[in-house]
């Protein structure tokens, strides 16, 4: 099975565990550099771990909570684990592909796994490490 970000995938089914086959027509693969020494050809379809937008419980309303990039939360307790609840005005979920199909409204918010920047510790000179997103 082909793992995040290698290619060339015809289905899901290519792909390890719960990647999933990004169809691309020349466009970036969401989650991975675009490093053209490594890249066959602009249309090949490589394994990525971003999905699709998907409108299912409006309001966070409901008995279980939302997985990644469900919508629509209002908060983070709407969201399974440590998924968070991403507010927006239109702009992309970060984690997420934008499937207009499956997506209600622009202003609607999705749970991701995507950490908002967090300026921690300048220059690094604290006593702990930095975790993902600090700086």
């Amino acid at each position: 099975k082909l793992t995040k970000c290698q290619g060339h995938c015809k289905k899901d089914d290519d792909c390890d565990g719960d990647l999933i086959c990004f169809k691309r027509d020349g466009e970036p693969v969401p989650g991975c550099l675009d490093n053209e020494e490594n890249v066959e050809s602009a249309d090949w379809d490589y394994c990525t771990d971003f999905s699709p937008l998907k409108s299912v419980d409006k309001d966070g309303g409901g008995s279980s909570k939302l997985t990644k990039c469900q919508g629509h939360c209002k908060k983070d307790d709407d969201c399974d684990g440590d998924l968070i609840c991403f507010k927006r005005d239109g702009e992309p979920v970060p984690g997420c592909l934008d499937n207009e199909e499956n997506v209600e409204s622009a202003d609607w918010d999705y749970c991701t796994d995507f950490s908002p920047l967090k300026s921690v510790d300048k220059d690094g000179g604290g006593s702990s490490k930095l975790t993902k997103c600090q700086g």
